[in-house]
């Protein structure tokens, strides 16, 4: 990983960003895309946040300044996070729910004869 105040070409950065390349391979047309996207929300923010040359044209951008202004391109760190929890939380619910089910069983004194037993 890149530190984020590294000024990176366009393509550069939509290889950092893990953007799809084309299919050869190249990220230059992905760093076209990337420059398009970040060349309009300068224009709907108002801000230039893209670093430019002498004659004014944008030619590269930090990975901070895409995080910040455009923070829809990196996937967040709680959407990664979430993605993990998420299948063994079920699990948990799916243990919790059997194990309460055959608790009311036993209290009642009145297993359901018909349902096979619970396994986990």
């Amino acid at each position: 990983m890149r530190r984020l105040d590294e000024p990176l070409h366009f393509a550069e950065a939509a290889r950092e960003i893990e953007w799809e390349p084309s299919p050869r391979g190249s990220y230059r047309a992905a760093g076209r895309r990337l420059k398009t996207l970040v060349l309009r929300r300068e224009r709907e923010i108002g801000k230039q946040f893209a670093i430019r040359n002498d004659a004014g044209f944008a030619y590269k951008v930090t990975l901070g300044s895409l995080t910040q202004y455009l923070p829809e391109l990196r996937p967040s760190r709680i959407d990664t996070l979430a993605d993990v929890i998420r299948p063994l939380v079920a699990e948990m619910e799916h243990r919790t729910r059997q194990i309460v089910l055959d608790e009311l069983d036993r209290r009642l004194g009145n297993p359901d004869q018909n349902r096979p037993k619970r396994t986990m």
